[in-house]
């Protein structure tokens, strides 16, 4: 989408603009009539339609147009008035600057044009008429409205000009033009007869008419008028008013009209008016208008008002009589939109059709390498596929990778756009970059009537695409079972496998037993694996189809076969918690109620990890290994921490079989891991069953601080403290960290602060004082000094040493967390003491 300007405007410096911007429609009139110029531009470059265009004030922009501002000043960006409207969707005033003769065809900075917003925004009639203009001109004339009428019977163009109220009627038989004139009250009458001399003038028109010593002449069935002492002359069927002293002439069937002491003249069809002494010639259909213009000349030449059934725009404003651009209907925005990728995006069919009839490129890639084509099979636009076939459009172009529109027909399941393609010769054979052809799509969308096409021409059924599927696979992987039976019929291969699975691991999956009995019946291999040894017994005790797992069983299928992480199907079926597959499985010889994966996890603490009660239970009572641990020491008690599960966390601890303070290869005990993600449940029970607070991980860390980590609770910190946990030096860091972001944690802190400070180690007495809320507990704090003594700076690093030695004393308090870090706080305190 063309990017949106927000435009504002001062009240004071340009009411005009604040009122166009409000709607304030009367404010406008006032200000016009008090002289206000309606084309001034304000600070931000806009004139008041610009700003009635953008808020969709349409009364203001009525009245603007009314009173002839001029409708093609451009904004800043490039828009016109027009654009601007048509960019903030108001269509209202869109129409209302096309009726009054905006320049359809202009574009802003980015390159954005009426007919680009119009096919985003789905407006089919403006459209349809800037379509079927494209190849046109317009005349504009801004001081005089000229309707072009259309004529069935004539050849030559009918005007109608509202401000001398001249009114065509038409004639059917002859190529000329009659004209009635209402202001000089000539009456005239239809007429067969194309050759009327001046003496049936009389008869036929009133043809002549003289007043106040005029001189008129006409010529050939002419209608002449003079008034005022004025010279007046009319030819071969021309209409001319004189009055006031002014010379008017007209030739071969014009129109032309001088007031007060002008000159005009008009020749071939032409209208022409002068006022006020102006000169005024137009020549072959041309319209012009001179105004209070002293001796000014204004010159047309050969500039047709045409009118057409096909066209429906009728006026035109403009203070010259200028041409309007031509339409390019694939005109190319800044971001390489076209109007047709545009209308094709936003799924506007009948917009598009418009457009391919009015000639936009259909052959050139709308959106990467994606033509019309391509998307009308994708949507299964089946009228427009055929217009683009019949403009001989190539129904096997390949996108990059190398995908044809009957692919894509057959992938969205266009059936219609499909039948379309192969009846206007769309190659079956076709193989796609990834070796995909119509056959495979038609398979995974059951298009059964395709495929069987494809069996009765002798079409290899069994083909593959690059990861190895045939269409019997992924017939069976998208529940395709008609399919899937036509191709078994057909003879494909029900042993082949992709790099999933094969037909049997599908059947497996599904529970589709009589696909799984033909396995048996035929006597295929049931112990069949894919890439990463999946057998079809692993996915049927996976997927919990425990009748196929029993099937298999009894007639071959291997339980101890491993994937390649080290699972069979006992593992499987304990994690998703099938409890009767479980039972089942305990039967067979081969059972292994401790069996191991690659990372060392049993049966048992797979059900735990995965919060299955009923298979742990079941595991247990049938003498599972409950010391057992994985390749991280992971063990059920750090499993049950870790899944928040205080019932069994409840049981294990009240067993006492199992070390409580027992560490992985982290370091981690039960208290760590419940601790992060804080479980309290969890931690009070460890607590309560004495799990020891103060032990650190790998990380030096403690169980409180991954509380602290997670939860910012005073009470969490209480309930530590209770059960004697310490604050050492990094919890106390976290502490710090956590109270610089939370204001609430501050005063929570203080509720805790006097059991900080008698569980706080001695040695981190000087950190202590940065707790916030601890100061006041100990005011003697302030007190402490370092003076410079040769016999500790051996004791005290760099740093301090560098600061005794330059200054001669070391503030403690005044350091930040990082300096207290590298103090030997000990020889601190010690030395304090010992002075």
């Amino acid at each position: 989408m063309a990017p949106t300007r927000e435009y504002e405007s001062s009240n004071d410096k340009f009411p005009m603009h604040y009122a166009a911007r409000n709607g304030y429609i009367l404010d406008i009139h006032e200000l016009f009539d008090k002289g206000m110029s309606l084309n001034i531009r304000d600070s931000n470059n806009l004139t008041p339609l610009h700003y009635a265009a953008i808020n969709g004030h349409l009364n203001v922009a009525k009245s603007l147009v009314a009173k002839n501002c001029d409708i093609n000043i451009k904004a800043p960006d490039g828009s016109t008035s027009l654009l601007l409207a048509a960019q903030k969707s108001n269509k209202d005033i869109v129409g209302l600057l096309i009726d009054a003769g905006a320049d359809i065809g202009g574009c802003n900075k980015q390159k954005w044009t009426l007919l680009h917003f119009a096919c985003h925004k789905g407006w089919r009639d403006i459209v349809k008429t800037i379509v079927a203009n494209k190849n046109n001109n317009f005349i504009r004339c801004k001081d005089i409205d000229v309707n072009v009428v259309k004529s069935k019977g004539t050849n030559d163009n009918v005007v109608r000009s509202k401000n001398i109220d001249v009114n065509v009627i038409k004639s059917k038989d002859t190529n000329d033009n009659v004209v009635r004139s209402k202001n000089i009250d000539v009456i005239v009458a239809k007429s067969k007869d194309i050759n009327i001399s001046t003496n049936k003038v009389i008869d036929v028109f009133i043809g002549t008419e003289k007043r106040n010593c005029s001189t008129n002449k006409t010529k050939n069935g002419a209608i002449s008028k003079a008034i005022n002492g004025v010279i007046n002359k009319a030819e071969n069927g021309a209409t001319c008013e004189s009055i006031n002293g002014a010379t008017c002439e007209s030739i071969n069937g014009a129109t032309s009209k001088a007031i007060n002491g002008a000159t005009s003249k008009a020749m071939n069809g032409a209208t022409s008016k002068a006022i006020n002494g102006a000169t005024s010639k137009a020549i072959n259909g041309a319209t012009s208008k001179d105004i209070d213009i002293n001796a000014a000349m204004s010159r047309a030449i050969d500039i047709k008002i045409a009118a057409s059934k096909a066209i429906d725009v009728t006026v035109a404003r403009s203070k010259n009589i200028v041409l309007s651009k031509m339409i390019n209907i694939n005109a190319v925005t800044s971001k390489g939109d076209t109007p047709l990728s545009l209308a094709v995006e936003k799924r506007h069919k009948e917009i598009v059709q418009l457009l391919v009839q009015g000639g936009a490129d259909v052959q050139s890639p709308i959106k990467g390498d994606w033509t019309l084509l391509h998307y009308a099979c994708c949507r299964g636009w089946t009228d427009l596929v055929k217009t683009l076939l019949d403009m001989k459009c190539d129904p096997n172009l390949k996108l990059k990778n190398g995908v044809t529109p009957a692919m894509l027909a057959a992938d969205f399941k266009n059936m219609g756009v499909l039948n379309l393609l192969l009846e206007y010769g769309a190659d079956k054979t076709c193989v796609s970059d990834n070796k995909w052809t119509l056959l495979h799509y038609a398979a995974c969308r059951g298009l059964l009537e395709v495929v069987q096409t494809f069996v009765e021409d002798k079409f290899d059924i069994d083909v593959k695409t690059s990861s190895g599927s045939t269409p019997l696979l992924l017939a069976m992987d998208w529940h395709c079972m008609d399919i899937v039976q036509l191709l078994i019929d057909s003879g494909a291969d029900v042993e082949c496998c992709d790099m999933e699975c094969g037909l049997l691991h599908y059947a497996a999956k599904r529970g589709n037993m009589d696909l799984v009995k033909l396995f048996v019946r035929r006597k295929l291999n049931l112990n069949v694996m894919t890439f990463n040894k999946l057998t079809p017994v692993l996915i049927a005790a996976s997927h919990g189809q425990k009748d196929v797992v029993q099937l298999l069983v009894n007639h071959g299928a291997d339980l101890t076969q491993y994937t390649s992480d080290g699972w069979n199907a006992f593992h499987y079926a304990c994690r998703r918690g099938w409890v009767d597959i479980v039972k089942s499985m305990m039967n067979y010889e081969s059972f292994n109620i401790n069996v191991t994966t690659d990372a060392g996890e049993t049966p048992l603490l797979l059900a735990l990890r995965y919060r299955n009660a009923d298979i742990v239970e079941l595991l247990v009572q049938a003498g599972a290994d409950i010391y057992c641990c994985d390749n991280n020491k992971w063990n059920l008690l750090h499993y049950a921490s870790l899944v928040k599960w205080p019932p069994v966390v409840e049981l294990i601890v009240k067993e006492k079989k199992i070390n409580i303070n027992a560490k992985t290869s982290e370091g981690s005990t039960p208290l760590h891991i419940a601790s992060y993600p804080l479980n309290r449940k969890n931690v009070e029970l460890l607590l309560k069953a004495g799990a020891d607070c103060n032990i650190k991980n790998n990380e030096n860390k403690t169980p409180l601080y991954h509380s602290i980590s997670h939860s910012s609770s005073p009470q969490v910190i209480d309930m530590f403290l209770n059960y004697g946990a310490c604050i050492d030096s990094i919890t106390y860091y976290k502490i710090w960290e956590l109270t610089k972001f939370k204001d609430h944690f501050l005063r929570d802190v203080n509720l805790c602060t006097q059991a900080i400070v008698n569980k706080f180690d001695n040695e981190d007495l000087p950190k202590l004082y940065k707790i916030p809320g601890i100061r006041e507990q100990l005011p003697s704090m302030k007190k402490l000094k370092l003076k410079h003594n040769k016999n500790i700076v051996w004791d005290i690093e760099k740093f301090v040493h560098y600061e005794i030695q330059s200054k001669g004393h070391c503030n403690v308090l005044d350091m930040r967390p990082s300096v207290l870090k590298m103090l030997s706080v000990k020889s601190i305190i010690n030395y304090y003491h010992s002075i």
